[in-house]
């Protein structure tokens, strides 16, 4: 039995799937809990969000699944968000790169490369496996 969430269900799911982790990230570092337990509440959080999103619902093996599992029109659209994924990506890439080589200029705030660098690791962990699912989440209509 499958699953079906509608496109306004699954485009929710999708943003609170990705801006969980970031949130709680804020949200910690506002009240000054412990790393940790920060790092872990957002973990928790992007966990909860991901598996309303995929559990039963086919999302994630039609992201993920090889070739030969998947019709014509499938790969096309899987390999559709697989280049707004890497697109999207290397826009933040160059975008924090470029933060970065500013921010010392300009005396822009940086972060810490301790536990806040920690968190920017787990960030993007989380982030980019997920993101040509959710994309697909996102964009598919006929799920």
């Amino acid at each position: 039995m499958s699953r079906s969430l509608t496109l306004p269900q699954r485009r929710t799911a999708v943003v609170v799937q990705l801006l969980s982790y970031p949130l709680v990230a804020l949200l910690g570092h506002w009240l000054a809990l412990p790393g940790a337990l920060t790092l872990l509440a957002g973990l928790f959080g992007y966990a909860v969000a991901s598996f309303y999103l995929y559990w039963g619902t086919g999302l994630w093996h039609y992201g993920n699944a090889p070739d030969p599992e998947l019709d014509e029109r499938q790969v096309q659209v899987r390999n559709h968000a697989y280049r707004l994924a890497y697109v999207t990506v290397s826009a933040l890439v160059i975008l924090l790169l470029a933060y970065a080589i500013a921010a010392p200029i300009r005396g822009w705030a940086t972060p810490d490369i301790g536990e806040q660098g920690s968190g920017l690791l787990w960030a993007a962990l989380v982030f980019l496996p997920s993101l040509p699912s959710a994309l697909l989440a996102w964009n598919e209509v006929d799920l």
